[in-house]
């Protein structure tokens, strides 16, 4: 109990502190750094969605408590794939090989 709520503390100036570097790094950067960066960030998240299910579930019913747990393998999942599948990605947009040629010529 006192772990996690002391990596609850922790852990989300953690986080601000590298989104941070990675917004100031230049956007086609494909430094090792900024791969570490997005791990670190990946990993954080993940680690404190699900410390907060496994909190959370031991105070709900147990339906409830699975959903909980889904939306943090859907959080975790999300930003895995954004971060390392698709790193083309950028503030929430597709790239635009995913539009048909027409549509990005006439943008």
């Amino acid at each position: 109990m006192v772990p996690f709520t002391v990596f609850v503390y922790i852990g989300p100036f953690c986080l601000i502190y590298c989104i941070k570097q990675l917004q100031d790094s230049p956007p086609m950067d494909t430094s090792l750094r900024k791969r570490f960066l997005k791990s670190v960030i990946w990993f954080l998240i993940s680690v404190i969605s699900f410390g907060f299910a496994y909190r959370f579930s031991t105070f709900v019913h147990p339906v409830a408590a699975v959903f909980v747990f889904a939306l943090a393998v859907f959080v975790s999942s999300f930003l895995f794939f954004f971060y390392f599948v698709r790193p083309n990605c950028k503030s929430g947009t597709l790239p635009t090989e995913l539009y048909p040629p027409s549509q990005v010529e006439n943008a």
